[in-house]
């Protein structure tokens, strides 16, 4: 097992956390895929949870083209005890790269509500820290843009200059751009001071 450094940034592991879902509504819609990373070790956990026949049926249409889900996934999957047995073993290392750790995400409190029901669904417990942070957030005030302008990840990735890796419309590849954003930020001058505008 890998000892987990500390974020100079957060004195506390920054785990970048994001997700793909069935729809935008936490209460009717669930999570297909979770991705965590350590934003200091690089340490990465996947969770994918492809959805039944019902839930394919009740999912957002616009999401799942989104993110490609038909062409990725081939549809919906019937589903047995052995892929659930695989994604609760998922679920539950997700819960222990997180456990303690500020996480951080471009929407961290749609994101955690969302992995809040999955980890309620699994058996394991949120045990991250109360406070997140949030990429957007970071963003706006390390380049002095307007406050109410908060950008997407997409566009954060843009601003502290982070590629995109052309497969942003998965978890991984989301919160690999996530966790590269804090990187830059932690490697600015933000960190003591102020950035330089982009």
């Amino acid at each position: 097992m890998t000892t987990r450094s500390t974020d100079p940034l957060t004195r506390r592991p920054l785990v970048a956390l994001e997700i793909v879902a069935s729809g935008p509504d936490p209460r009717r819609h669930r999570v297909i895929e979770a991705s965590g990373i350590d934003t200091v070790t690089g340490h990465r956990v996947d969770v994918i949870w492809p959805l039944s026949v019902e839930e394919y049926q009740c999912a957002d249409r616009d999401q799942l083209r989104a993110m490609s889900y038909d062409l990725r996934f081939g549809g919906p999957e019937t589903g047995d005890a052995e892929s659930r047995e695989r994604v609760e073993s998922q679920v539950l290392a997700l819960a222990q790269l997180v456990a303690g750790a500020t996480i951080g995400s471009s929407d961290p409190t749609r994101v955690a509500a969302f992995v809040l029901r999955l980890f309620d669904k699994f058996g394991a417990r949120a045990r991250w820290h109360h406070r997140f942070m949030d990429l957007s957030a970071l963003t706006v005030g390390a380049h002095h843009l307007d406050a109410t302008a908060l950008p997407t990840l997409e566009m954060s990735a843009t601003l502290w200059r982070v590629p995109e890796s052309g497969c942003e419309e998965s978890a991984a590849g989301k919160a690999t751009l996530a966790a590269d954003c804090f990187r830059r930020f932690r490697a600015s001058d933000t960190g003591g001071h102020h950035a330089k505008r982009a």
